[in-house]
């Protein structure tokens, strides 16, 4: 069977995108053009490819098996026949999106953004709020070009760059009225705390208190850091962070930082990317400035424990 290389581009967009109006924006079509493509798409196939699911379309099981092979054949001819693949990022002007929590920008972003500026200063980069759960489709979609976090990410086609280890630790108030020198298991599990939603990937916490018998009272559930530290600040809360962002948090914020009571899982942080075989040139390049940028920014040793950098001593 051979596919025309505009039915090909219509088919990822539309699988990118989830919705023929986003598809045909994106690739400045009418919607009858790219639905017109879509039906010679569908009987050449001999599948539906896409099947409608609330206001957007689903790809079918054959269409999720053949986008892979699909997207990088398009990344082949497109980096083939543009400047000979090369990607000149002084005269640049492309467009980047970067997945990061809200912690995620204090810590890191201030990072990545002088490298661009230094090395790319035509391009426009964009960050949007990392959810675990949708990483790896948001990578394969083409929504984000990198995503920077701890928690575990894994799926076929993406790429995981270790940049460091770290550990979690338990944040109280300074003038706390029960925890003072030491935290104990005791006063872990008795004492009121703070939650973070599963979508911010950090359950695995949760997971070892509660088998080490300290599962604790939720006073609070929260699905973003703003406003935790505040809230530990002024009350008798409990909240459990990875160290790097404790003690970066720490210098700002009157919160003690104690090491966790029960054993915990190592976290190890990462750079999540799509592989070289679905990136364009420009892509591949931002994905080597992130992973570059991290380990120059977080230590030189990706077994060696994350430790905040001067570039992080600010209010917030």
């Amino acid at each position: 069977m051979e596919l025309d290389l505009n039915l090909m581009r219509v088919f990822c967009t539309v699988y990118e995108q989830g919705s023929v109006t986003g598809a045909a924006a994106e690739l400045h079509l009418t919607q009858p053009t790219v639905s017109h493509a879509l039906k010679n798409l569908r009987r050449q196939c001999n599948d539906q490819l896409f099947v409608r699911e609330g206001r957007g379309l689903s790809p079918t099981p054959f269409a999720r098996s053949i986008f892979p092979q699909v997207k990088a054949g398009i990344a082949q001819v497109t980096a083939a026949v543009s400047s000979g693949g090369l990607f000149d990022p002084e005269t640049a002007r492309e467009r980047f999106t970067l997945a990061l929590t809200d912690l995620g920008e204090l810590a890191f972003l201030p990072s990545v953004m002088v490298a661009l500026r230094e090395q790319a200063p035509g391009v426009e980069l964009t960050v949007l709020p990392l959810d675990v759960e949708r990483v790896p489709e948001d990578l394969l979609r083409n929504r984000v070009d990198a995503a920077i976090c701890a928690p575990y990410i894994g799926g076929p086609g993406i790429v995981r760059t270790v940049v460091g280890t770290d550990e979690y630790v338990v944040i109280a108030a300074r003038g706390h009225p029960r925890v003072r020198e030491r935290l104990t298991l005791e006063q872990f599990a008795e004492e009121p705390r703070i939650r973070l939603a599963p979508s911010m990937g950090h359950d695995l916490a949760e997971v070892a208190a509660e088998r080490a018998g300290a599962p604790g009272s939720t006073a609070l559930r929260l699905s973003h850091f703003t406003g935790l530290v505040s809230v530990v600040e002024r009350t008798d809360c409990l909240a459990v962070l990875p160290r790097f962002l404790a003690e970066t948090l720490q210098e700002a914020a009157g919160i003690r930082v104690f090491p966790h009571p029960v054993e915990m899982p190592v976290l190890q942080l990462a750079a999540y990317t799509r592989e070289t075989a679905h990136q364009r040139p420009a892509q591949q390049w931002f994905a080597r400035l992130v992973v570059d940028t991290l380990r120059e920014s977080v230590s030189p040793d990706p077994s060696a424990p994350l430790r905040p950098g001067p570039w992080h001593r600010r209010r917030l």
